[in-house]
């Protein structure tokens, strides 16, 4: 059965004729799921317990247990046979409301588990997610981290995405060389002044002697 939720009394798909096989439970629920007792076994001459399937989304809850002696008696959940069934329970009980097998509570059974094995009085830790006693399966589920709420803001406004360089196909073009500089002029050398001539020097004249005079 699959619901959004389920609450149900006693289910019995239990077998008792010789070379019978004994009929699976499945339970389904996005929530919580309550129940009476489940019995799928096999007694007798009943050659094959079935299995007991129940997937709770959120709490699973059996709170009743079967009246009576064996094989079932005490039982919340019984697959007992010579051929022993699978009882797989999974929950949404995470790590606030553990599974606790034989005890009164809001998530868990009233009475004993029993397949291959009985289990009872166990509070089934988290971690493991999943703890397995035999043949009996209990998978805790738990519930995603929460989600920081400034990525919804960037949902409703994603950041452009970055402009992508340019793509250049082929073979690039050379590089234009920088220009070399001018060479600076050479300065004209100024002329050399040509000296000035040095002047002969004219010659004296000799002095003419005066005439001697005889007495």
């Amino acid at each position: 059965s699959t619901s959004s939720f389920i609450t149900t009394q006693d289910i019995g798909s239990a077998n008792t004729n010789p070379g019978g096989v004994a009929g699976s439970v499945t339970l389904d629920a996005a929530t919580n799921i309550l129940t009476g007792t489940i019995n799928s076994s096999a007694s007798g001459g009943a050659t094959t317990a079935n299995f007991i399937d129940i997937r709770a989304g959120g709490l699973y809850r059996s709170n009743t247990s079967v009246v009576g002696g064996p094989p079932c008696g005490g039982t919340s959940l019984c697959s007992v046979g010579p051929t022993n069934g699978t009882i797989t329970i999974r929950h949404g009980g995470g790590l606030i409301t553990p599974f606790v097998i034989g005890g009164t509570t809001d998530n868990g059974t009233l009475g004993t588990i029993s397949s291959d094995a009985v289990v009872t009085g166990i509070t089934v830790p988290v971690p493991p997610e999943v703890n397995i006693y035999g043949l009996t399966t209990i998978i805790t589920t738990t519930p995603p981290p929460p989600v920081d709420p400034s990525l919804f803001l960037l949902l409703r406004n994603p950041e452009a995405p970055p402009t992508p360089a340019p793509v250049i196909v082929g073979t690039p073009p050379e590089p234009t060389p920088s220009p070399s500089p001018s060479p600076s002029p050479i300065p004209t050398p100024s002329p050399i002044p040509i000296p000035s001539p040095i002047p002969s020097p004219s010659p004296s004249p000799s002095p003419i002697p005066s005439p001697s005079t005889n007495s």
